[in-house]
């Protein structure tokens, strides 16, 4: 019995002494962020003109090509002299305009003298194919005698084989086509609404004339 009375009272001391300790879950933080926006590429350099006409000189920014020797224009420089073309027509400012062949120091200067000036007139040639009147233009070839460069390696030799286009004679007088000549889709358009405001008119003025007693 004294036992049993032990027994329980070290129970009922353990109950008295013991806490009851509730473990709850940690809230979840919640983190937000905004999401960086992608950077804009750097806009690209602008391009140069393929053609640009200077001062004192058409400036065309790709080499024109012949077949080796020859002054047969190659068929991938016929694209550069097209817009060639089309920038000298619409620049009528232009009066006169000198195509100059250049070459290197290969082949002896009386060959080269000769294939330069043959190089010129085929560009000649080729302009007024594309509609360049032929009276503004003039060919004339220079051979190995004005080199920009040394003919001591292919680079300088490459440099040396040019086509160059001298401005001889511009009229000061009259505005370059971008400053006053408008696009001839711009003039047709304009001709055709002013035709048809005529007509109108006209037929207006019928009307009116047939309702007078």
């Amino acid at each position: 019995m004294a036992r049993t009375w032990a027994w329980i009272g070290i129970a009922l001391l353990g109950s008295a002494c013991s806490k009851t300790v509730i473990l709850t879950e940690p809230k979840p933080v919640r983190i937000s962020a905004k999401a960086p926006e992608p950077e804009e590429p750097a806009p690209e350099p602008p391009k140069p003109k393929r053609v640009e006409v200077k001062e004192d000189r058409v400036e065309v920014n790709e080499t024109i090509l012949f077949e080796y020797s020859s002054s047969w224009l190659a068929e991938q420089s016929h694209d550069i002299l097209d817009e060639l073309a089309k920038v000298l027509n619409a620049h009528s400012e232009i009066r006169r305009l000198r195509v100059e062949g250049h070459t290197d120091t290969q082949g002896g200067a009386p060959q080269n003298l000769r294939l330069s000036k043959k190089r010129a007139a085929a560009v000649v040639k080729y302009l007024v194919k594309q509609g360049v009147d032929a009276n503004r233009l003039e060919a004339q070839g220079y051979g190995q005698t004005k080199p920009i460069a040394e003919n001591d390696s292919d680079d300088g030799r490459a440099k040396n084989r040019r086509v160059v286009f001298t401005i001889l004679q511009r009229d000061k007088t009259k505005p370059a086509a971008d400053e006053s000549e408008e696009p001839s889709e711009t003039k047709d358009s304009k001709k055709d609404t002013k035709k048809k405001q005529r007509d109108a008119k006209s037929k207006d003025d019928d009307a009116d004339d047939e309702e007078k007693p």
